[in-house]
């Protein structure tokens, strides 16, 4: 955990394993279902107005020629992911596959998001990202 590289891979792993947990509960990802009004918790709001500042990140990193500020960049979505995650030990409304169906689209959305620019800046990067992780995972945040 305190290696950085690994914290990012675990929570592109960890949102590959919600994914996974959703399908063998038969919740299928329906983007067409989804309402961002929907995403109102303060952390929600929080990761998604982060995740469209990446392609300036993407953009500032290559113009200066200084990668680590995607991994930064990076590590600092898994950390908001994470502690999104574990709230939903104590608080249901964190949870991702409980709730209405339109409010689980509308959360499987924004993972899905979170989940398409942590492989992406881990590929720019040249690392992979690992759909599992060998640790054992927890089923508090879905």
């Amino acid at each position: 955990p305190e290696n950085p590289v690994y914290y990012i891979q675990y929570a592109h792993a960890r949102i590959c394993s919600i994914f996974r947990k959703a399908k063998k509960e038969k919740i299928y990802f329906a983007p067409e279902k989804i309402d961002l009004d929907l995403l109102d918790l303060e952390e929600e709001s929080k990761m998604a107005r982060f995740l469209g500042e990446f392609p300036a990140v993407i953009r500032d990193s290559a113009a200066s020629l200084e990668p680590h500020k995607v991994a930064f960049y990076l590590l600092e979505l898994a950390r908001m992911f994470q502690s999104y995650y574990s709230k939903a030990k104590k608080d249901d409304r964190y949870k991702v596959l409980d709730g209405p169906d339109n409010r689980i689209q509308s959360k499987l959305y924004l993972l899905k998001n979170i989940q398409i620019v942590v492989k992406n800046g881990l590929n720019v990067l040249g690392i992979d990202a690992p759909e599992e992780m060998l640790r054992e995972e927890t089923d508090a945040g879905v």
